[in-house]
């Protein structure tokens, strides 16, 4: 599920690894991310992703955090991009 987007890839970087050091898998997708850096508008968002079972936990501990990042609005839920949820079990 689509945890948060935000418009800086270091920030991104820090959340996901503020969520797999509390043992919460996230992935990051966006345009951002690839060879060619865009910077401008919604090609520089980066979302950050987590498992459906693992949603109110990791918006909790965002909460927590200090500069809380732009979290997705509670929606039902969608088919990840691209195929199933990630779990923890597939850690890539």
């Amino acid at each position: 599920m689509l945890l948060a987007t935000l418009g800086d890839p270091a920030a991104a970087e820090l959340c996901a690894a503020r969520l797999r050091a509390e043992g919460i898998v996230s992935h990051l997708r966006g345009e951002a991310l690839g060879p060619y850096r865009l910077t401008v508008g919604r090609l520089a968002e980066i979302e950050v992703w987590v498992p459906e079972r693992r949603l109110d936990e990791a918006r909790a501990l965002l909460a927590d955090a200090e500069g809380e990042p732009t979290l997705a609005p509670e929606a039902p839920a969608e088919p990840e991009p691209g195929g199933s949820e990630p779990d923890e079990e597939s850690t890539p």
